[in-house]
Order: C-alpha cells, then sequence, then structure tokens
C-alpha cells in the first residue's frame, strides 16, 4: 500500500507500506525519511472460564481502540458454539463442549501491522 500526499506547488510525498515517506520538493531532489507509526497492541484476555449450556462473550480488544481492524483465528479453534465477529472482535455465544480450547488471534489494521493474542477457554 501506497498513500500519496500533495502539497502546494511541486511538493509531494510518498508514504510506503514499511513507513517511509518519501518527498519530492521541486520535481527531482528525492529526500527519504523513516516516520513512527502508532503502534498496535493487542489486549487480549489470556483465560475464559465458560459452562456449557450458559451464554458468554468476551472481547479480543486492541490499542489504540479507534484503529479498523480485522480479526482472525490462526491456531486452534474456538469452543463448539462460540463464533467470532472479525470486524469487531467479539467471541459470543453459548459452549456446547466441555474441554479446554486454545486459540491465536491475529489482528491486522489498515496498514497490515500484524499481532497474536492468545485466548485459552476453559468449558465446564
Amino acid at each position: 500500500m501506497t498513500l500519496f500526499l500533495f502539497f502546494p506547488g511541486e511538493q509531494f510525498a510518498l508514504l510506503t507500506e514499511n513507513s517511509e515517506i518519501l518527498i519530492a520538493e521541486d520535481g527531482t531532489t528525492i529526500r527519504q525519511e523513516s516516520i513512527l507509526l502508532p503502534a498496535l497492541a493487542a489486549i487480549t484476555p489470556p483465560t475464559q472460564n465458560l459452562t456449557v449450556g450458559v451464554y458468554a462473550s468476551f472481547q479480543v480488544g486492541w490499542t489504540p481502540p479507534s484503529r479498523d481492524v480485522i480479526v482472525t483465528i490462526s491456531t486452534g479453534s474456538l469452543a463448539p458454539g462460540m463464533v467470532l465477529n472479525g470486524s469487531s472482535g467479539l467471541v459470543v455465544g453459548t459452549p456446547t463442549t466441555t474441554g479446554t480450547y486454545n486459540v491465536s488471534f491475529q489482528i491486522y489494521d489498515e496498514i497490515y501491522t500484524v499481532i497474536t493474542g492468545n485466548v485459552q477457554m476453559i468449558v465446564t
């Protein structure tokens, strides 16, 4: 992904996926600078104690909360009866089977930063 930024006169800038900015000041001179974009940090509840037949929900969260993300399951599986909303990070449902379920979530933001959070669901 490349973002084009235009400034008055002859200046323009390109923001690349590796957080570098390329600036053309007069149409011929290019200056390259690295910039720091806000970090995406996972906040995932590490253990969820659930009960068969009882509705439950928990949030796979991130910081800052205003960033748009996509949440996916990278390894493992949710307890049967539970589902993930990939755009909100909300896991909801009524567990149907006892057991311990380990799942890793990957969270992608709009600039393809990837973070991972792990959850253990213990269903009794």
